[in-house]
């Protein structure tokens, strides 16, 4: 039983909530995953789905550092660091819509849970705004994770938004990428 249970375990990381169904197409694929993602989601308070939604901002296949969600939640919506963790370890992730390591501190985003998500989200610009604006166009010289990621949320607002402001968001992050300090 207990190999059984890892080979489901491993197919299920490999290839998501439908690793056990290959012959259905793409559109009921996507169907299935939004009515079970749904399904979860139907448990949180509207502004828990909100918060949850907003991890989408961050690069995939990359785990996010608790202290950035709880950055980008104070943001958004004025959470401190003990309101984040509470939603993430009482909501969150018991309903398996992230993966949290406490010893790490560290969230992972599922890619299909991810992609789903960041359809839905609404105005994905300003989020990627909103932090990088926190950050400045220099982050603390100590800061690794904002240095790192500052051009990624900078090229993503560029790309989600719409002309005029698209234009000067990509001066902006030329700018910034060709500036060798």
């Amino acid at each position: 039983v207990s190999k059984a249970l890892d080979a489901v375990e491993q197919a299920l990381a490999r290839k998501g909530v439908l690793a056990f169904d290959p012959s259905r197409d793409v559109a009921e694929r996507d169907q299935a995953v939004a009515a079970t993602v749904e399904a979860s989601l139907e448990l949180l308070a509207s502004a828990e789905r909100q918060r949850y939604a907003e991890l989408a901002i961050f690069p995939q296949d990359v785990p996010i550092p608790l202290a950035r969600a709880a950055e980008l939640w104070q943001l958004t919506a004025g959470l401190d660091a003990y309101e984040t963790q509470d939603l993430i370890t009482t909501r969150l992730d018991p309903l398996s819509l992230l993966d949290y390591d406490g010893d790490g501190g560290m969230i992972r985003l599922h890619d299909v849970l991810r992609s789903y998500l960041a359809a839905k989200l609404g105005d994905r610009a300003s989020l990627h705004l909103r932090l990088t604006d926190h950050w400045g166009d220099r982050p603390a010289r100590g800061d690794g994770y904002a240095w790192r990621w500052l051009a990624f949320h900078r090229a993503q607002a560029a790309m989600t938004s719409a002309q005029p402001q698209r234009h000067a968001l990509t001066e902006s992050l030329v700018a910034l990428v060709t500036d060798a300090d």
